[in-house]
């Protein structure tokens, strides 16, 4: 994924960084990730997706951040489309499609999720529980509130 995303970035010409929140896996995620150009940040034991996306936006350097889930459920390449998005608005989803979502029962569950959501908002929402977002720094850490140093 790292080696993805410096190949879909470089081009662009943009200062960015590539920041992975390991989240004391007992794999080679944070050796692997470091040689491949990402600055690592490790959780000493394991405190979960929130926990490791507060960690991302703490410690994320840019103006606007591109969150991203490491197990292969979003494609780097789609990484643009995101920024190209964030000129106009302040946060952008992207969304699976069914290809990328595990099983049946998942994608049953999105579906009345994504339909609950969309009822509440007013809106069409195409994937709740998306792992993918690009949004503005100083919004996602005015979400963080006090723990942002």
């Amino acid at each position: 994924m790292v080696k993805r995303i410096h190949q879909t970035m470089t081009p662009l010409g943009l200062r960015y960084e590539v920041l992975v929140i390991n989240d004391s896996s007992q794999d080679a995620t944070a050796q692997v990730a470091g040689e491949a150009g990402a600055r690592v940040v490790s959780h000493p034991y394991n405190l979960g997706n929130g926990a490791a996306v507060k960690t991302g936006i703490c410690y994320a350097y840019g103006k606007a951040l591109v969150l991203m889930d490491g197990d292969g459920q979003h494609s780097p390449e789609d990484i643009p489309l995101l920024l190209e998005s964030l000129k106009t608005y302040d946060m952008v989803v992207g969304a699976r499609n069914k290809e990328t979502e595990a099983s049946l029962h998942r994608i049953f569950a999105n579906s009345i999720y994504n339909w609950l959501a969309s009822y509440v908002c007013g809106r069409k929402i195409l994937d709740l529980t998306s792992g993918f977002h690009a949004i503005r720094a100083h919004i996602a850490r005015e979400f963080l509130g006090s723990i942002y140093p």
